[in-house]
């Protein structure tokens, strides 16, 4: 264990638990809606720069994004939780065996959301009934952004790995840096370069991407004993069937808001178009 690894780890055994609660979670919690202020600066800085319209278009892709999102982290997190607790018993192979199916299982659902989402998100913001005014922007904007589910669902895994192992801090400051780079590079490329609302998806991105390379390097570096090789590959299917248990519910507990507010916005788009159409009636 490096020396930077040791200065990030908590052990959670030693010291007022209330303390070591606050000082562990407080960084998850952080980071957890730190996630939401990539879409919120796409909002803000496309509003601002691009006009209402815009605004309009991000804002009715929310839903879509945070559902996204807080899978993503759920998933991992219900995963990790394997991991911490070989980490605990100091099972260094059976670490090794949760990191390399964690990466997998990751990996796979990444790819089954992204063809899954691409496919039908059209069809999912008409169910919505998203106005005609809305829905080309909306499109443009929510299609670029799911070509990066597998970096949103690698800085996840990353972070997961991490918190598994006591440190809870590296990947907020890694959060904090990339929405940084994404406001810059939505500036960048809605302003001199005119991209629009496409820029703006882009920069989101580009910016998850940065913090998903800098996890992935910190790991590499600092934490060999989650390193893994194809040894790892043989393990039990029951093996496999707790994490994926652990992990979906975990991440059906962190998207059931999200996927509430998917027919609150049905009702309310509805409800818009209802006066005109009782007008057009009573005409």
């Amino acid at each position: 264990m490096s020396t930077v690894q040791k200065n990030r780890v908590l052990d959670m055994t030693k010291g007022n638990p209330l303390r070591l609660l606050l000082v562990f979670s407080l960084p998850v919690f952080l980071g957890n809606l730190l996630q939401q202020c990539y879409n919120l600066a796409d909002i803000s800085i496309a509003g601002h720069m691009l006009g209402d319209a815009a605004l309009a278009q991000i804002g009715a892709t929310s839903a879509f994004y945070s559902m996204i999102t807080y899978f993503a982290f759920g998933l991992n997190s219900g995963f990790a939780l394997i991991l911490s607790r070989s980490f605990g018993e100091k099972n260094s192979q059976k670490m090794k065996e949760t990191v390399c199916w964690m990466t997998i299982l990751a990996g796979v659902l990444a790819v089954i959301m992204l063809l899954v989402f691409v496919g039908f998100f059209q069809s999912l913001l008409r169910l919505m009934q998203t106005p005609e005014d809305v829905l080309e922007g909306a499109s443009a904007y929510i299609g670029i952004i799911l070509l990066g589910i597998p970096l949103t669902m690698a800085y996840n895994l990353e972070s997961s790995l991490l918190r598994a192992v006591g440190n809870s801090v590296t990947p907020l400051y890694f959060l904090i840096f990339s929405c940084l780079v994404n406001v810059g590079l939505d500036v960048l490329f809605i302003g001199p370069l005119g991209w629009g609302i496409r820029g703006a998806a882009a920069a989101t991105v580009l910016a998850q991407g940065g913090s998903a390379i800098l996890g992935f390097w910190y790991i590499a570096k600092n934490y060999p004993e989650l390193r893994f090789g194809k040894k790892e590959l043989q393990v039990k299917a029951k093996f496999i069937g707790e994490m994926l248990a652990t992990g979906f519910s975990m991440a059906l507990m962190s998207t059931i808001f999200s996927i509430g507010i998917l027919p609150q916005k049905l009702c309310r788009f509805t409800a818009m178009q209802q006066p005109a159409s009782a007008n057009r009636s009573h005409g």
